[in-house]
């Protein structure tokens, strides 16, 4: 009787596992969902397409990056600042984001629209 009793938690276990991998391979599944058109991400998209525990890692490798503070990257992502026009800093943000956001999504009154 013990035994049964083992089998039948062992296959709960089993299937409990199985159920939480399900989970959170939908969960992964949707919390990294692309971007419609990749070609066209501003920087606000780009940190929204991290999961909300990640966002901070992002913005302060960005802040490090740029030697700035984190702040300073929450006003360019919400617009109350703009980004640098400068080179050395569109290239920096194009380089950490693996140039999904482009210094024409960045500064598009600067460097004009990517096609043109």
């Amino acid at each position: 009787m013990a035994e049964m009793i083992q089998l039948v938690s062992l296959e709960s276990t089993t299937q409990f596992v199985v159920f939480l991998f399900v989970r959170y391979t939908a969960y992964l599944t949707r919390t990294y969902k692309k971007c419609p058109d990749s070609s066209k991400m501003d920087l606000q998209s780009y940190i929204k397409s991290y999961p909300r525990h990640e966002r901070m890692k992002v913005r302060m490798a960005l802040a490090r990056a740029h030697n700035v503070s984190e702040v300073t990257i929450r006003s360019w992502v919400n617009g109350t600042r703009k980004h640098p026009y400068t080179l050395s800093a569109v290239e920096t943000t194009e380089r950490l984001t693996e140039n999904r956001v482009t210094r024409f999504d960045l500064r598009p009154d600067v460097f004009g629209s990517q096609g043109g």
